[in-house]
């Protein structure tokens, strides 16, 4: 077995900007915060704006996390993979996701608006 040595040099997390509370999820369901909060723990969820993609989320995040680490390095020369199992896994185990969309895989400077 090869095994490698991996470094986790910077980190981030960004949240969509459109927070629901339990209430509105109770209108929809018509569980109410009692029933809500015991089940899931969850106080709100958020949601993409309208036009929003996960992708643009993920270039924050990068963004975010390549300020936050000694990583010097030009953004515009890097290409991402944001869609793959992590973020995949870290959807599925902390969100409740309404729909999957098909994976777009990688993620270029065009979406980070870098000229």
């Amino acid at each position: 077995m090869n095994s490698q040595k991996v470094w986790l040099l910077g980190t981030a997390l960004a949240t969509p900007g459109k927070a629901i509370g339990n209430d509105q999820i109770g209108e929809w369901t018509g569980k109410g915060e009692e029933w809500v909060i015991p089940k899931t723990g969850i106080q709100n969820r958020f949601y993409l704006s309208d036009g929003a993609s996960l992708d643009d989320l993920g270039a924050v995040v990068a963004k975010k996390a390549i300020r936050n680490s000694s990583l010097r390095v030009d953004p515009r020369k890097m290409l991402f993979n944001l869609r793959g199992m992590v973020l995949k896994l870290f959807m599925t185990q902390f969100a409740w996701i309404d729909f999957y969309t098909a994976s777009s895989h990688c993620l270029s400077s065009g979406s980070w608006k870098i000229k």
